[in-house]
């Protein structure tokens, strides 16, 4: 989460220095995170309820704890007296489809089923079916869905609860639901939307493109 943190400050920092076509600054102040991300990434700023999603993605992206890969590899390393950021670079290296990785692909995953949904003509229940079938007959895993400690990520019910109450949730957040509920049906085996998978979901209803 680190990582994010260190973006989002350079990205704060570079924006003030950017100009318009009236050659005024775009920003005079460091804008808060939530406005940086959204400006950066989509080229606008978000309105107010996504400023609060915003907010609530990014802290329940912070480690909760001494278990995940990226704290584990920042203590072990800086246990061995070196500077820093060293340690920090060591808890980003250890990010990957397993561990904070799987928002990207997840986003296109279910960017993907939406659309196809709606090029042929099938419901989401329809199209949740399809691509868990799909998934188990070329043996590949979906990203976003299932987790080695929660049985119920209350990462996830949080972040869908907030979407709700901002009138995020759209066919996104619906086609993931489905997607798990589908999962269970076919395998007999519960695996939950964990938070990367929430987090792709939201961030594809709020209007950000998974590239």
């Amino acid at each position: 989460m680190v990582l994010y943190f260190i973006f989002l400050k350079v990205a704060a920092e570079f924006t003030q220095h950017q100009s318009n076509s009236t050659d005024e600054p775009i920003l005079y102040a460091p804008p808060p995170k939530t406005t940086t991300c959204p400006l950066l990434l989509k080229g606008e700023l978000p309105n107010k309820e996504h400023g609060k999603m915003m907010d609530a993605i990014l802290t329940a992206c912070i480690d909760h704890g001494v278990t995940p890969p990226t704290a584990m590899a920042s203590r072990v390393v800086a246990s061995g007296g070196v500077p820093l950021p060293t340690a920090v670079a060591a808890g980003i290296l250890s990010i990957g489809d397993a561990h904070g990785g799987a928002i990207e692909k997840g986003a296109k995953y279910l960017q993907e089923g939406v659309k196809r949904a709606e090029n042929e003509d099938k419901s989401l229940d329809e199209i949740a079916e399809i691509l868990v079938k799909e998934s188990r007959e070329q043996k590949k895993r979906i990203l976003g869905f299932g987790h080695r400690i929660h049985t119920s990520d209350p990462r996830t019910k949080k972040l869908f609860s907030l979407a709700d109450d901002l009138k995020i949730t759209k066919n996104h957040i619906q086609l993931s639901k489905l997607i798990e509920k589908e999962l269970e049906k076919q395998t007999g085996k519960h695996l939950p939307i964990n938070v990367d998978g929430a987090i792709a979901a939201i961030s594809s209803d709020m209007g950000f493109d998974w590239r």
